[in-house]
């Protein structure tokens, strides 16, 4: 055997190493609903009552806002200053598709269509992102979330995600996060988009 060959092999075998690692500790559960509320069973029948505008902030005035909640891009492009004619547009395309449409001083910022599934009555939604900033530096990203709908019109977001930093393959630096049962307020009188 070659000295090319082994050295192949090797690096071969710390590539599998490093990416069955990643899987395993990128694990992303969440937590069971804990809502103390009734909330609305999301069917197909019934997912477009999704549809509207929401507030940015949640209604406990965590420092959860929805478009990082459900988007999760700190460069979305708007500032965090909020304006009444801020908000969040959802729009029910399909029974597996959900346009979210994030608007600041009534220019939209950003608009992205998350792909999921109603499941438990609940909308989910998972996603895997690997971003290669650099040849050498990269970042993973998965996240699961659920939308809900309480009876007043507010939704009701669970989320967990796992981020990773890493050189090449090799994890340099990891976050996770769950929250759950995180209320926004649906906003009246104000158009689609």
């Amino acid at each position: 055997m070659t000295k090319g060959f082994l050295l192949r092999m090797m690096l071969m075998k710390l590539i599998l190493f490093f990416t069955c690692y990643l899987t395993m500790v990128s694990c992303v559960t969440l937590q069971r609903p804990n809502l103390g509320k009734q909330k609305i069973e999301l069917t197909k029948n019934n997912l477009d009552q999704l549809n509207g505008d929401y507030d940015l902030k949640s209604k406990d005035n965590s420092n959860y806002r929805l478009p990082f909640v459900l988007i999760y891009y700190h460069c979305c492009g708007y500032d965090t200053i909020i304006d009444q004619g801020d908000r969040v547009s959802l729009q029910v395309l399909t029974n597996n598709r959900i346009r979210i449409t994030i608007v600041d001083d009534n220019e939209i910022v950003r608009t992205k269509i998350l792909k999921g599934e109603i499941k438990d009555g609940y909308f989910e939604y998972n996603s895997i992102h690997l971003s290669s900033f650099w040849v050498l530096l990269n970042a993973y990203t998965r996240k699961k979330m659920r939308i809900g709908l309480l009876p007043d019109g507010s939704l009701v977001v669970d989320v967990a995600r796992v981020s990773w930093g890493l050189l090449v393959l090799m994890p340099i630096t990891g976050y996770s996060e769950k929250a759950s049962d995180i209320e926004f307020s649906k906003k009246d009188g104000i158009s689609q988009h």
